[in-house]
């Protein structure tokens, strides 16, 4: 305990203080939507984010969807054959449908609107009637 005509040590600080003034803190910040939009574009989509723990997902085939509305998107945390964890967007690139609906186990995904099949590591593996897409864009 200090005695009270004894001087405390200074602290040393590695970089100036800005000045933070006594006023209040502005509000729209908090509560503007163009702000906001402002964030998720400079701050939100260029940091990582932290969505589970990989103890989430203990077992080959584990996967969990993740919902990330600062993003508006969801996405899948899945734990390949290769034990790798990889996050991928849920959606297929052929029409944008969903290949999953809910957090699981499984040996691939598959989109539920053409059957094509995706695995573990995001690699298409099959787009069923493959020769009609091909004949259909011709």
């Amino acid at each position: 305990m200090n005695k009270p005509n004894q001087q405390l040590p200074q602290m040393r600080v590695p970089t100036p203080i800005p000045d933070m003034g006594t006023g209040p803190i502005p509000v729209e910040p908090y509560i503007s939507e163009e702000f906001f939009e402002k964030e998720r574009e400079k701050i939100f989509k260029r940091a990582w984010l932290e969505v589970l723990r990989v103890e989430e997902i203990p077992q080959v085939g584990d996967y969990l969807l993740i919902e990330l509305p600062i993003l508006n998107t969801t996405v899948i945390v899945v734990r390949g054959k290769d034990d790798q964890v990889r996050a991928f967007h849920n959606i297929c690139t052929h029409r944008g449908n969903t290949v999953a609906l809910e957090s699981g186990n499984t040996r691939n995904f598959v989109c539920s609107y053409h059957g094509w099949v995706y695995g573990l590591d995001g690699e298409l593996l099959d787009r069923p009637g493959e020769a009609y897409f091909e004949h259909s864009q011709k």
